[in-house]
């Protein structure tokens, strides 16, 4: 495995350019020729990159034959669900990337049915691309012996696991915690991800509710921790490709509440590993939340259902 960072970009004249004129795409921009020169380096058979952002682009440009793209979602998907944080040109910039990646692969494949079916229509595919899901490490994501608090209803922990924005639904996921949390004062919201420290929600910042744990960005075996913490695992997104976060939980048989949006409804089947609620709706939200809550039957039995269909 070869991890790439800006440094191994040692160009800092264009860099610079780039920024004044593309500051939000150049970081994209910069990253793509730093893989496409370490790519050159190691001469691999093949090179896989995602076309959100157009990483692939500059190998496309060298060894478009050797090149498999994978559909996570466009750009300007993302950005519409983030509340168009981008600038317009930036955007065409970024779409423009995308869009010549795609289009010079060898060959494209995809997340899920719903991307490449997203794919078919926004790049004009002319052959419906395989779908190749994300794996998920069943070995490291293990079933304790007794998940989350083993309480009975009383106390629990609700985990999130994401960056802190709009497209993530937190805000969503504060207001529909505020609505269960007085009757349920036993249970807490636990956030773990970077983003802004203060996430606005209409009413307020996110500190004011004592039962609300801001933890930040964890990675191994401290994200692992979390989630065998947890007794019930969260993604109220407005918008998902085919969030690692529900591979993750299933496997660590913790039950889900996650949005009815993107590919998810292809990775959790409603009432079975978890429940689907409509994206922005915190009272489906709080009412799915209010469920598991209540019945440590029904967290054991989503669990169970999600690391069998984990495992499979």
């Amino acid at each position: 495995m070869h991890r790439i960072g800006m440094a191994a970009l040692r160009t800092p004249g264009l860099g610079k350019i780039l920024g004044r004129l593309f500051p939000q795409a150049a970081p994209h921009l910069l990253w793509s020729l730093a893989a496409a020169r370490k790519a050159k380096e190691i001469a691999p058979e093949v090179v896989e990159a995602p076309e959100h952002g157009g990483d692939g682009f500059f190998w496309s440009l060298r060894q478009g034959s050797r090149l498999v793209i994978k559909l996570h979602g466009p750009m300007a998907l993302c950005d519409r669900h983030n509340g168009q944080q981008l600038r317009p040109r930036d955007l065409r910039l970024l779409s423009w990337l995308e869009r010549t990646s795609v289009r010079r692969a060898g060959r494209v494949v995809s997340l899920n049915r719903y991307l490449g079916e997203l794919g078919m229509r926004g790049w004009r595919l002319q052959k419906e691309p395989e779908v190749v899901p994300c794996p998920v490490d069943v070995e490291r994501y293990r079933p304790a012996d007794s998940p989350g608090s083993g309480g009975n209803g009383r106390s629990g922990t609700i985990l999130f696991v994401g960056r802190l924005e709009e497209r993530k639904g937190i805000d969503v996921l504060l207001r529909a915690f505020r609505e269960v949390a007085p009757k349920y004062t036993g249970w807490n919201l636990r956030l773990v991800g970077a983003g802004e420290r203060c996430v606005w929600t209409g009413k307020g910042k996110l500190g004011e509710n004592g039962n609300i744990e801001m933890v930040g960005r964890l990675e191994g075996a401290e994200l692992d921790q979390a989630y065998r913490q947890a007794d019930v695992v969260v993604v109220p997104s407005r918008w998902e490709n085919s969030p690692a976060v529900c591979l993750e939980a299933m496997a660590q048989g913790c039950a889900l509440v996650a949005s009815r949006c993107g590919g998810i409804p292809e990775m959790v089947s409603d009432g079975v590993e978890g429940i689907l609620v409509e994206p922005g709706s915190a009272t489906e939200l709080a009412s799915a939340l209010q469920r598991l809550m209540e019945s440590p039957a029904l967290r054991a039995e989503m669990g169970l259902a999600g690391r069998a269909r984990a495992e499979a």
